[in-house]
């Protein structure tokens, strides 16, 4: 059993998906030349079955790999992730399924002509509006007698006043869409610049030991980046350590993320002395550590850092 899920997760299973798709073309040709439905619901459940079974084997390579690259990891709870994992496939297929069984049985012909309709007199009014050369000849509605309280609707008369309306309503929603992608952009670029390569993005807090306990580590877990606007203890020192390192880096060479504080300091020729020591120690403690940096710490990396930049 563990080969063949092994081997479900390992293949792309492409030829499997393919015969099921040409499956389900068959049976569509066959409602086709046969006029009979059942063939057709066959396609459509087919299909279905299709993207069903794309999605399930896409949702467990993806456990899979995440579990093989953790595989020398002692602390992962993986059967943990595993149940949680099974549980949401499980809830997310079955709900999709009713749902889209429930579709089949309803009658949505109405519905999509309704939808229909709807379309065509949006496109109508657009062009309308676009393409009107001269203001449109009101006509007399005769309403249906139906009640009173629909001889109080608008007459046609009151159209152009209506359009007004609507464009200026379109205009205020495209000016606040033009705003907030304007904003987005100055988001985007602010990071970019604010972000050095071979800076804080590739500073990752780490632990050595994985025995480590959230309650020894509550400003920070593992794996997580440092922050532009970090403004503690830990993030102030790791902040001090790579401003020193951009500052003796050439504009050629760039840290990776995989290299210790030791290869990033050969990678920018610094000389051992006892400036670098200082901030060399500060900054290990504050990434690798699992107790809190102190003032005297802290202290401790500013030395440093005024050594080698002075």
């Amino acid at each position: 059993m563990n080969r063949l899920y092994q081997f479900y997760c390992r293949n792309s299973l492409w030829g499997f998906h393919a015969g099921l798709l040409a499956g389900a073309g068959g049976f569509w040709f066959a409602n086709y030349f046969t006029h009979k439905p059942a063939y057709l619901d066959y396609a459509y459940y087919v299909l279905i079955l299709t993207i069903f079974s794309v999605l399930i084997h896409k949702n467990q390579q993806g456990i899979y790999e995440y579990m093989h690259m953790n595989r020398d990891v002692s602390h992962l709870p993986k059967r943990q992730i595993r149940l949680i994992n099974n549980l949401f496939l499980m809830g997310f297929l079955l709900l999709s399924g009713g749902t889209i069984f429930l579709f089949v049985h309803l009658p949505y012909q109405n519905v999509v002509n309704g939808i229909k309709t709807c379309l065509i007199a949006v496109i109508q009014w657009i062009a309308r509006l676009l393409f009107r050369q001269k203001p449109v000849e009101s006509k007399e509605v005769t309403l249906p007698d139906v009640g009173q309280a629909f001889f109080d609707l608008p007459r046609s008369e009151d159209t152009l006043l209506y359009a007004a309306i609507l464009d200026k309503i379109f205009v205020f929603i495209g000016v606040i869409c033009i705003i907030a992608l304007g904003l987005f952009i100055l988001f985007v670029l602010y990071k970019k610049l604010t972000t050095r390569k071979g800076g804080m993005e590739l500073d990752t807090r780490e632990f050595i030991s994985p025995k480590m306990t959230r309650e020894k580590t509550l400003r920070s877990v593992p794996g997580e980046k440092l922050h532009f606007f970090e403004r503690s203890t830990e993030g102030r020192i790791r902040k001090l350590y790579f401003r020193t390192i951009r500052r003796h880096l050439s504009a050629k060479k760039s840290p990776q993320s995989s290299m210790t504080p030791s290869q990033i300091e050969e990678l920018a020729a610094l000389t051992p002395d006892d400036a670098l020591t200082q901030l060399h120690e500060a900054y290990e403690k504050a990434r690798y550590d699992t107790d809190r940096c102190t003032r005297e710490d802290l202290d401790r990396a500013k030395k440093g850092t005024s050594g080698l930049l002075s």
